[in-house]
């Protein structure tokens, strides 16, 4: 064994995390053949040069007392907590009574249980393999969407996957994506022009569900994150003007829906009555109606719910805000929106401190994602935007959902355990 490696091995042995343990005897290789070719032009021999460098280390014990606590994996017990306290809020619609529908218990527990898994299994698994390939997740994505034609399942118009215990909306999609565009993003070596063309192929293929929401949420969560691409400042220009004319890209892929009958009628007449709640009070304005009543009933401190229960149509879903803000009051709704809000504002937090490409791009992806859930839904329950099945993270019913945002915090608390073990030359 060289000295070198015995080196190494002193060191490391004070280190106790095994990815801390092999980061650092990279980096301090490094060091040690920089500071050995130095040595040798100085005209010492290898043998020589080799010792001098392993002398300027110091102190191996100091050194891998030093190394295991500046680099050991480190977890974001703020998101950690922030997240096992969102799943713990998410078992309140449970106490609540709802008129005609029943909230099966048992599915929350199966859907919040996954959660867990999905959470601590990415948080403890390196994201930095995620990077090897994007094609890899892209595929997996384009796969999902082709799982509605395979196991479908009609409800509302649209097609659900099937998969027996479980029924998944195509919004479980996007996770494969968000982690391939990261790839794609962070190595800026595919031609804009084929970029262009995968960005469009999954469009296409949600809209055979059809799925506008997921279609409108993919799109904003691509152009943000190409904003902080590996692209050059004039692709990026390109980009800010298209991610600014997003809403309206949006727009016109409702019009193009509607002019291809992807929009069915019940969808055509929801979006009317946005627009015009009095005109269509007994159909799709009366969720608006109703919802503008429940919320200036609440009060601070909540009403008692009817014997009856709830009546407002997608209590437990779409408007569940608006459920939760009657039962429990304006005091508890502020609370409910400052807390989601702590999720966006960790993670802006945690991104400001990754330097790694790929991840800083995983943590944007995921801010994106979950901010265009949480921002519409409360507008969408208040009256401000269109009802476009969109359920507030963590909070409304629905195993998709769920997941996904499951998935994000996985992925940025994965990012965040590695942020001090990123190299800055090549292994």
């Amino acid at each position: 064994m060289s000295e070198k490696q015995r080196f190494l091995e002193k060191v490391t042995a004070y280190i106790r995390s095994k990815e801390a343990r092999n980061f650092v005897s990279v980096e301090l290789q490094h060091h040690i053949d920089e500071a050995r070719q130095q040595w040798l032009e100085k005209g010492l021999t290898e043998q020589q040069a080799e010792q001098k460098a392993i002398e300027q280390m110091g102190d191996p014990e100091k050194l891998g007392i030093k190394m295991n606590k500046l680099h050991r994996p480190k977890i974001d017990w703020m998101l950690l907590l922030l997240f096992v306290g969102a799943l713990g809020l998410g078992f309140l619609p449970s106490l609540i009574p709802f008129k005609d529908t029943v909230i099966p218990t048992g599915m929350r527990v199966i859907g919040t249980s996954l959660a867990v898994l999905v959470t601590m299994g990415l948080m403890f698994i390196d994201y930095r393999k995620l990077s090897k390939s994007g094609w890899i997740p892209y595929l997996c994505g384009c796969i999902v969407l082709l799982l509605p034609f395979v196991f479908p399942v009609f409800m509302n118009g649209s097609r659900y996957i099937n998969l027996g215990v479980v029924t998944l909306t195509i919004f479980i999609c996007l996770p494969f994506f968000l982690v391939a565009w990261a790839r794609f993003f962070e190595q800026a070596r595919i031609p804009l022009y084929v970029l262009v063309v995968l960005f469009i192929c999954p469009v296409l293929l949600i809209l055979q569900a059809p799925d506008l929401t997921t279609v409108g949420v993919y799109i904003g969560m691509i152009g943000v994150m190409f904003l902080f691409s590996s692209y050059s400042r004039k692709s990026k220009i390109y980009t800010a003007i298209l991610a600014g004319l997003t809403l309206v890209g949006y727009i016109g892929v409702i019009a193009f829906g509607i002019s291809q009958s992807y929009i069915k009628p019940y969808q055509l007449e929801r979006l009317l009555g946005f627009l015009n709640h009095s005109k269509y009070a007994d159909t799709s304005g009366y969720m608006y109606i109703t919802a503008k009543e429940y919320l200036s009933e609440a009060g601070w401190f909540g009403q008692s719910i009817p014997a009856e229960g709830i009546a407002l149509p997608s209590a437990h879903t779409d408007f569940i805000f608006v459920t939760l803000t009657y039962a429990f009051g304006w005091t508890f709704a502020l609370f409910l929106f400052v807390f989601l809000l702590l999720f966006v504002i960790r993670m802006v937090m945690m991104a400001l401190q990754v330097h790694d490409k790929f991840g800083k791009l995983l943590v944007v992806g995921g801010i994106t994602l979950y901010s265009i859930s949480f921002f519409i839904n409360i507008l969408m329950t208040l009256g401000l935007f269109p009802i476009i099945g969109i359920t507030l993270p963590f909070i409304g019913y629905g195993n998709s959902p769920m997941l996904v945002n499951a998935t994000i915090i996985g992925l940025a608390l994965s990012v965040y355990r590695r942020k001090n073990l990123i190299r800055t030359h090549p292994a």
